[in-house]
């Protein structure tokens, strides 16, 4: 069997497969892969990820 400290769901602007998968599961959820704006942080956080990944330099600094 098969126990994840997280699994992470790409690409990360799927704000409902992000509620539906981090409420049926056990583990935390980050997701990544074509985050490119403040607000898909804001909506993938709000969705139920633990956290986001990006290579989007410009939201790194910003406050969510």
């Amino acid at each position: 069997m098969i126990n994840p400290d997280a699994i992470e769901i790409m690409p990360g602007i799927m704000p409902r497969i992000i509620s539906k998968l981090s409420s049926s599961m056990d583990v935390p959820v980050i997701v990544g892969g074509l985050v490119s704006e403040k607000e898909d942080v804001t909506t993938a956080l709000e969705s139920g990820a633990l956290g986001v990944s990006t290579s989007s330099s410009k939201i790194w600094e910003e406050k969510v």
